[in-house]
């Protein structure tokens, strides 16, 4: 049983959205917030963040808690992200995670909690999303096998599966498929094994996509993202799925529904070719592959991903 509510934010600059977040979360009856904080890059960084710092330490609710750990360098997105994760869970068992550019209101939160106690005892679920990218209506929830992390919950124990595959993140032949969607992961996982890119997803996508692990999402949109600003790293231009209307929505007992295939598929496809944008042209990364895999290889130990996550994650405040 979900005995508490708990958050986490995964923060760096952005004062505004981080308020507002943390408003709802309060008002939601959250009890402790956690919020991680990855080191500045440079000088600018370093001023622009004690803004953000002077607010969180200036903060004193009567009914929550208020977590703070500030890196003292910049780890990066991935590793700052995941030892922000490992650090939540080292003292929680379930809770909400957000980063500092979504923009969500309470009934995002109510569902995840919910959602969060619903699907406990499921192993096949890994995690509850507030963001639908797929088809919107009616009042039941859906599952895709991709994780959906703007805006979503999980438990520590679903983490704990996640956090085998790293720091290895070694492929299983049983999971090879002939397929263009199986050879984009594959290609996105070798790339992120050989630093050659810094994310913290695609190896989660990939698990779940292999293992064909479920994460659930709602009936309609409950989060945007607005990290097309100048502070984002990745998300440049503001095109879907970035900055969709937040829908209105009322978690009910009739919200949580089973798990069916056809539905399930269905809606892979629909985030395979509209976000993901896999096309057939992606049967041809067979060679880049090969590759890839075979400098990771040639690779000094100091030079690849699982060294560095060892060296770099293990850390905790």
């Amino acid at each position: 049983m979900v005995s508490n509510r708990v958050a986490l934010i995964i923060a760096y600059k952005r004062v505004s959205y981080l308020k507002e977040s943390i408003r709802i979360l309060i008002e939601c009856g959250v009890s402790r917030i956690y919020v991680a904080i990855d080191g500045p890059k440079d000088k600018q960084d370093s001023f622009e963040q004690k803004e953000l710092i002077d607010f969180l330490n200036s903060l004193s609710p009567d009914n929550c808690e208020i977590i703070l750990w500030k890196r003292d360098r910049n780890l990066g997105i991935a590793i700052s992200i995941i030892s922000g994760l490992d650090w939540f869970f080292s003292h929680e068992e379930a809770g909400i995670i957000v980063e500092d550019d979504l923009k969500f209101d309470h009934a995002f939160v109510n569902f995840i909690f919910e959602g969060l106690e619903q699907y406990e005892q499921n192993n096949e679920v890994w995690m509850i999303s507030g963001s639908n990218f797929v088809k919107e209506g009616g009042c039941k929830s859906q599952f895709v096998n991709y994780p959906i992390i703007w805006g979503w919950g999980t438990w520590g124990s679903r983490w704990s599966e996640i956090r085998r595959f790293t720091p290895e993140l070694n492929v299983s032949f049983k999971d090879f498929r002939f397929s263009n969607v199986y050879f984009f992961w594959l290609i996105g996982l070798l790339r992120v094994k050989a630093l050659t890119i810094d994310t913290w997803d695609i190896p989660i996508a990939y698990l779940m996509k292999s293992r064909k692990k479920y994460c659930v999402i709602p009936p309609v949109n409950l989060v945007s993202n607005m990290g097309f600003d100048h502070f984002s790293t990745h998300t440049i231009n503001n095109e879907f799925p970035l900055n969709l209307p937040i829908k209105e929505f009322k978690t009910g007992p009739e919200t949580f529904s089973s798990i069916v295939p056809g539905d399930i598929s269905s809606n892979n496809r629909i985030l395979e070719n509209s976000v993901f944008h896999i096309k057939r042209r992606h049967y041809l990364l067979i060679l880049p592959i090969i590759l890839l895999t075979l400098q990771i290889c040639s690779c000094t130990r100091r030079e690849v991903l699982s060294d560095r996550y060892r060296s770099e994650i293990r850390f905790l405040p």
